[in-house]
């Protein structure tokens, strides 16, 4: 026979041990979530409409200004 003797688990064992284990299940889920959901807002395409894409008329190819310098500084909406 063994000459050990068991101890009854007391309140304040099993309840540390019950803190524990929720402290570190809890740990690991946060760790998962902190990678798992940036990655998946990563993927998901944002639900805002494209961009409109605005034209000017800049004037015409052979205008002097621009066959000298080969740019032209035209007005686009409220800035040049």
């Amino acid at each position: 026979m063994s000459s050990e003797v068991q101890k009854p688990a007391t309140e304040a064992g099993t309840s540390r041990r019950r803190i524990l284990n929720w402290f570190l299940g809890t740990s690991l889920g946060a760790a998962v979530s902190g990678v798992v959901y940036p990655v998946a807002r990563f993927m998901t395409p944002p639900q805002l409409p494209e961009a409109q894409v605005f034209e000017a008329e800049a004037g015409f190819t052979d205008d002097p200004e621009f066959t000298e310098d080969r740019f032209k500084i035209v007005r686009f909406g409220a800035e040049p």
